[in-house]
């Protein structure tokens, strides 16, 4: 796959749509409504260099926050962009608005990535073309805290806790089952850690799908 420049300093990326989709619908649960912070109510869209096999989404609203990785069949150009943002009149993006991602049934369906100075546009083989303008905001870093948080659940006894937390993956599960047509089987929610006054981390994955989910619930917000 190749990544192609314009004159206009365009970019265009081919992705898997369906793994695309995937992706976006397992972290659309923690997607934030704060239209004066626009970076929460995107999605953070990563393929590294160091890993072109692997797409990562995330999202934060700054309480909490959602990671998916997929492991793709064949490599990707390194790309990280913010897409998403605010409909008119300024409500955040809904997924189900995404007509480039609607009912994508063949795993090997590309979707062109446009990468512009202003704008995102997500266009799909049948040439339905998304839009998304979310340049030059500063998405949160929760991922350092995702990462630097201990997976040990912490003392004795289970703790007590919040029963929203578990709600959060629940509510990604349910978004993936419409995303994929039913392809997510049962997939167990393992908390990695659990604590009073610390964050809350819970984790599941997909073997059909090559999908891994990892779930950051915080006690306090996060910039």
């Amino acid at each position: 796959m190749t990544m192609l420049e314009t004159p206009t300093d365009t970019k265009v990326i081919s992705l898997p749509a369906q793994a695309l989709a995937t992706a976006l619908a397992a972290t659309d649960c923690t997607r934030g409504t704060d239209t004066t912070r626009l970076a929460l109510s995107g999605w953070l869209v990563r393929v590294t260099e160091q890993d072109p096999h692997t797409l990562t989404v995330m999202s934060c609203d700054s309480w909490a926050g959602t990671r998916a990785t997929i492991r793709l069949a064949d490599p990707v150009e390194p790309l990280e962009i913010l897409i998403g943002g605010a409909d008119y009149p300024n409500k955040p993006t809904k997924l189900s608005t995404l007509g480039c991602l609607k009912s994508v049934k063949d795993p090997k369906a590309l979707l062109r990535v446009s990468i512009g100075r202003a704008a995102v546009g997500l266009t799909a083989q049948d040439g339905t073309v998304n839009e998304l303008t979310l340049s030059g905001h500063q998405f949160p870093t929760f991922e350092k805290i995702l990462d630097g948080t201990a997976r040990v659940i912490d003392g004795q006894e289970f703790p007590t806790f919040n029963p929203a937390y578990i709600d959060c993956a629940a509510r990604s599960q349910a978004a993936v089952r419409r995303a994929t047509g039913e392809k997510l089987l049962e997939a167990h929610i393992t908390f990695q850690a659990l604590s009073r006054l610390k964050p809350a981390v819970m984790v599941w994955h997909s073997n059909e799908l090559k999908l891994s989910v990892d779930h950051l619930v915080m006690p306090v917000r996060v910039s």
